[in-house]
């Protein structure tokens, strides 16, 4: 069987580790040319935690996640505490802490444990067909068309209006907000 995984984020890199770790072979195809750092922190909680265990990369989680005992809602006008409380009884439930860890070493190091050399970059998807043989992809890449198929791919939710409207023709079209974090550091 052969997948085909667009998007080398944190969800297409574990899916692909994921894939292959069950036997199924995949290709993995990437949008932008370079993946740059970009983005703050993120909380993995306990369930990643373990599915990163799982697919073999607990290691990247404790050599990069940090300590997460307590957790804390503030007020982003005032910084006034409006609640807070212990991870511990968490933790003792699971046997897994949450990790907050950095967005950008996070990916940089599932792009590691996969292999950089085996995602294709710079393959913007323009079009997606599924029928009962598989599904075919097409690209855009360097003013080139190209196509691939393969028995199965990862469902990502796609940003264009295009592909999206091609993969799911029954589905409206969702608009979704940019939500901004305001109040600094808080």
């Amino acid at each position: 069987m052969k997948a085909i995984v667009i998007g080398a984020g944190i969800g297409g890199l574990s899916a692909a580790v994921a894939l292959k770790q069950s036997g199924i072979d995949c290709d993995v195809y990437e949008a932008v040319k370079e993946i740059k750092p970009v983005g703050a922190a993120i909380s993995v909680w306990p369930n990643g935690v373990k599915c990163m265990a799982h697919l073999g990369m607990g290691d990247i989680m404790e050599t990069f996640g940090g300590p997460l005992r307590r957790m804390a809602y503030r007020d982003f006008r005032s910084g006034e505490n409006m609640t807070q409380f212990s991870l511990a009884p968490l933790i003792e439930r699971t046997g897994s802490r949450p990790c907050p860890v950095s967005r950008a070493e996070l990916q940089r190091e599932m792009l590691d444990y996969w292999g950089r050399d085996s995602v294709q970059f710079g393959k913007r998807v323009t079009r997606c067909e599924e029928d009962a043989d598989g599904v075919t992809v097409w690209f855009y890449r360097r003013q080139q068309r190209q196509r691939r198929s393969a028995d199965c791919r990862r469902r990502q939710p796609f940003r264009t209006a295009s592909v999206g409207a091609g993969l799911y023709p029954a589905a409206p079209l969702r608009r979704l907000r940019q939500l901004e974090r305001s109040g600094g550091d808080r």
